[in-house]
This record gives structure tokens, C-alpha cells and sequence, in this order.
């Protein structure tokens, strides 16, 4: 084997010659240690530049669409009935007076078909009742004349019954004076003149009396045919009626000129009294009309929301990592949560007011869009320019409402009270 001195190295014998090295500098930090503890100084002066300077949102999220701020119309036909054919479309511009869908006038039509046989009716009840009256007439006038020639005969036949007693009455009043008849006999040829002068005024007043009740008829024949072309003038004025209402409610036409915002039916289904089958959003004068985003939050979040609130807009059409989102301001939001009937008709989107109700009762929130002239869509993004292209109404959102901004070290300073230092809620 070797020498043992050997066995060690000479840097390791020197070590332990002198241990603490006293002739020696040493060297604790060098430059990448500085640097990164620069570093880490830079940036725990930046966190607590943001703890008091810096500010943490806290936000409200809901979900919506953009409109126009013209005025909303809500259109349904005047009578009811079921929808044959819709011929528009969601977002469609309508002109006023384009038709809309058409109705199927089921009660109209019935009513109009019973008024029309009623006209029916009446027309032959007076074509019956003047053919009645034609051969009443014709038989009245050849009974009436028979009766007057009966009574001028009887008239006739009784004035010379009437002489023939006359000249007896006188006779037998003679003989009673000279008592050769009984007054009994006298008496009852006076009382045949009587009975026979009776007669003769009957039969006269009878015959004055023919042309009265010829005249009678024919007043109650004119009070009757008055009567029916009364209701006729009357059925008929209900025929044209119902036939113009039939024509008026068997196309819905648009009153307005705008957009389509909402439809409530499809065809098949039936349809009330002015109950509404279209939302059409009224066409602004204005070129370049601002949108507005109209929102649904949950109630219970939306009671924080006030005016004037910022807001941050994003389209579902567009990517927000690229493009942002829209800036905007809360200018009017409801008092109380609205209905799923309420959201339908402004969105008219099932699905999506599906979605908005499952997270509860919602509020409705009006979010103005901050516009810009240095974009193209005319809005103010959050990042550069926004996308190159015009934002059009009904677009579907989700909107962020900012309701507070606090320091992010008053929010630190209870976590290092309660748990740090033991003091503030305890459980």
C-alpha cells in the first residue's frame, strides 16, 4: 500500500489546519439574490400600492337582449279565432299595414252564416206575405162587393116590407080607435114596422161599414210589410257589419312600422279578444338608433342596483378575450320581479326565459350602452376598438352591473383581525 499521508488531499488537510478561515472574505448575497429580492420588494410595495389605491368589484350578473328605444307595440286581432298562417319572423322589419298572420274568424263566421240565413228567412216570410195578401185581396174585394150587393138587396127587400107595414100600421091603427081590433093586434104589426125600420139601419150600417174594414185590412197589411222590411233593413245592416269585421280580423295587419321583437302564438293555436300575438318595436327617426340592454337578474341581487351603475355588456355573438365587452350605465330597473309571461313577451325566446327563471324569481334592468365615434359599432368596449362590424337589435347578452368597489385592504383588514389578532366576530 502507499505512503498514509497520502490518504487525505492537501485542500482537506489545510481545512482542517484552519478552520475558520480568518484570512478569507466571505460572500452571503450574490447578484441573482439582490435582484430577485428587488424584485420581491417592487412587488410587495406594488400590492400595498393596491391594497389602498387599487379597488375590487363586486358584481351583479343577469342575462338579456338588445333593443332599440323605440316605442314597444304589443298587436293581436280584435276578434278571436285560430291562426292559419304567420308570415314574419323574429327580428323581421314590418312597414305599417303589412300584414302580420291570419285569423281564422270561427265565431264570425258562424254568426255571420246564422245572420244570413235569418236575412233569408225574413226575405221570404215578406215574399210569403205579400203573395197572402195578393190573394187575400183579390178574395176580400170579391166578397166585399158580394156583401154589398146581399145588403143593397135586403135594404131593398126591407124598405118594401117597411111600406107594406107602414100602410098596415095605419089600417089596424085605425081600427083599434073604432075598437074592431085588439090592442094586442095592433101592437104587434107596430112592433113588425119597428123590427123592420131596425133592420133597414143595420143592414145600411153594415154597408157603410165595408169600406172601413176593407181600409182596416189593408192598414194591418202595410203595419205588417213595414214591420218585415224593418227587421230586413235591420239583418242586413248585421250581415254587412259582421261581413266587414270578418274582413278586418281575418288579416292582422301591422299598425306600426319596426321590427318584430316578439311572438307569442304559433299557427294552430287559438286566440283570444285583443289578445296580443306579436311585439313590434316601433322604428326610431333617428339614423343610428342606440341600443339599450334589457336585463333579468335575480330579485334578491337586484335590490342592491341603483342608477347610473356601471355595467359591462357582453354579446354572445362576439369573443370577449378578444373584443371585450360594451361599457354601460344602469339608467332604469323594476321594483318588483316580473313574470315568465312578461320576459316571453319581450324576448320571445322560450328557452332563454327558461333559463333566466331557473335561478329564481327575476328583476328587470335597463342598461344603457355608452356610445363611441371612434368605433365602429358606435359602442365603447373595454379592449381597443371592439369588433369590426354594427351590433344589430335582439341580440342575445350577459350583463355584468358593478354595485360596489371597495379597497382591497378593507378587505384584508378583517381577515387579520378576526383570525391574526383575535379580535371582531367570533362563532
Amino acid at each position: 500500500m502507499g505512503n498514509p499521508g497520502n490518504l487525505f488531499r492537501k485542500k482537506a488537510l489545510e481545512k482542517l489546519s484552519s478552520p475558520e478561515q480568518l484570512d478569507q472574505m466571505m460572500c452571503y448575497v450574490g447578484p441573482k439574490q439582490w435582484i430577485f429580492l428587488l424584485a420581491c420588494l417592487v412587488l410587495l410595495l406594488s400590492l400595498l400600492l393596491w391594497g389602498f389605491f387599487g379597488s375590487v368589484p363586486t358584481k351583479i350578473s343577469g342575462m338579456g337582449i338588445l333593443l332599440g328605444t323605440g316605442n314597444i307595440v304589443e298587436l293581436g286581432p280584435k276578434g278571436g279565432g285560430r291562426i292559419s298562417r304567420i308570415a314574419v319572423y323574429i327580428n323581421d322589419y314590418v312597414e305599417k299595414g303589412q300584414p302580420l298572420a291570419w285569423i281564422e274568424q270561427i265565431d264570425t263566421e258562424q254568426k255571420l252564416e246564422e245572420a244570413e240565413k235569418k236575412l233569408e228567412n225574413l226575405r221570404k216570410q215578406l215574399a210569403q206575405a205579400e203573395a197572402t195578401e195578393t190573394s187575400r185581396k183579390g178574395y176580400e174585394d170579391t166578397y166585399t162587393e158580394k156583401q154589398r150587393q146581399t145588403l143593397k138587396a135586403s135594404i131593398a127587400a126591407a124598405e118594401e116590407r117597411m111600406k107594406r107595414l107602414r100602410d098596415m100600421e095605419r089600417k089596424y091603427a085605425a081600427l083599434f080607435e073604432k075598437q074592431l081590433v085588439t090592442e094586442k093586434q095592433y101592437m104587434d104589426v107596430r112592433d113588425d114596422y119597428d123590427r123592420v125600420l131596425e133592420d133597414i139601419l143595420t143592414y145600411r150600417q153594415n154597408l157603410a161599414k165595408l169600406p172601413v174594414s176593407t181600409v182596416e185590412s189593408q192598414s194591418q197589411w202595410e203595419k205588417e210589410r213595414r214591420d218585415l222590411e224593418y227587421q230586413i233593413l235591420q239583418q242586413q245592416e248585421q250581415v254587412r257589419q259582421l261581413e266587414t269585421t270578418f274582413q278586418e280580423n281575418r288579416v292582422l295587419l301591422s299598425t306600426v312600422s319596426g321590427y318584430i321583437t316578439g311572438i307569442y302564438k304559433n299557427p294552430g293555436e287559438i286566440v283570444g279578444d285583443g289578445e296580443a300575438i306579436f311585439v313590434v318595436e316601433e322604428e326610431l327617426r333617428e339614423e343610428n338608433a342606440i341600443l339599450y340592454a334589457q336585463t333579468y337578474v335575480s330579485a334578491g341581487e337586484g335590490k342592491k342596483i341603483r342608477k347610473g351603475m356601471e355595467a359591462l355588456v357582453s354579446l354572445i355573438m362576439i369573443k370577449e378575450e378578444e373584443y371585450g365587452s360594451i361599457r354601460g350605465r344602469v339608467w332604469n330597473f323594476s321594483d318588483a320581479p316580473v313574470s315568465k309571461k312578461t320576459m316571453l313577451r319581450m324576448l320571445g325566446d322560450e328557452n332563454l326565459v327558461d333559463q333566466i327563471a331557473q335561478r329564481g324569481a327575476a328583476m328587470l334592468v335597463a342598461v344603457d350602452l355608452l356610445s363611441s365615434d371612434s368605433t365602429v359599432s358606435g359602442y365603447a368596449w373595454t379592449s381597443g376598438k371592439g369588433p369590426p362590424m354594427k351590433i344589430e337589435r335582439n341580440t342575445l347578452c350577459s350583463v355584468e352591473i358593478v354595485t360596489r368597489r371597495q379597497k382591497p385592504i378593507t378587505l384584508v383588514l378583517p381577515f387579520i383581525k378576526k383570525y391574526l389578532l383575535g379580535v371582531g366576530e367570533t362563532e
